[in-house]
């Protein structure tokens, strides 16, 4: 998989509540699944990419 590097910004107080309640949902699927650390950090780590790849797909770095 292609990896990219994110630059760093200022996170506003609005949108760290709103990634609160993305991580909080993403928590939840992962316990639903009965999910081992090694095997929740993979399915993260894929799934990272997976979003990285959907939100730069039509810009060039």
């Amino acid at each position: 998989m292609k990896r990219y590097t994110v630059t760093s910004k200022t996170i506003e107080a609005k949108e760290t509540l709103n990634n609160l309640s993305i991580a909080k949902e993403i928590i939840a699927i992962l316990r639903s699944h009965d999910l081992n650390y090694e095997d929740a950090k993979k399915v993260l780590d894929c799934t990272d990419q997976v979003l990285l790849n959907y939100l730069l797909k039509d810009k060039k770095i």
